[in-house]
């Protein structure tokens, strides 16, 4: 799957990252860091224990999904 710039541009470059050997918690808070977007941290920081505990990451991503789309309703957009 395709993403538009500018996100596009910054998933790539995570990807390249890990291709190149940074590991993926890693890359995903240089990801992080290079973008300041808080729902982008709540996604990053989600992965990053998923992968060390286990547990059902699309579960885990829709909730944040809910959080996310809730947010935006109760901030009126």
């Amino acid at each position: 799957m395709k993403m538009r710039d500018p996100i596009g541009i910054e998933f790539y470059r995570t990807l390249n990252e890990i291709n190149f050997g940074v590991s993926i918690p890693d890359a995903l808070k240089n990801l992080s860091n290079r973008i300041d977007c808080p729902d982008l941290k709540i996604f990053t920081i989600s992965v990053i224990i998923q992968r060390e505990t286990g547990g059902n990451l699309a579960e885990i991503l829709e909730n944040n999904g809910k959080v996310i789309r809730e947010r935006f309703k109760f901030q009126g957009k």
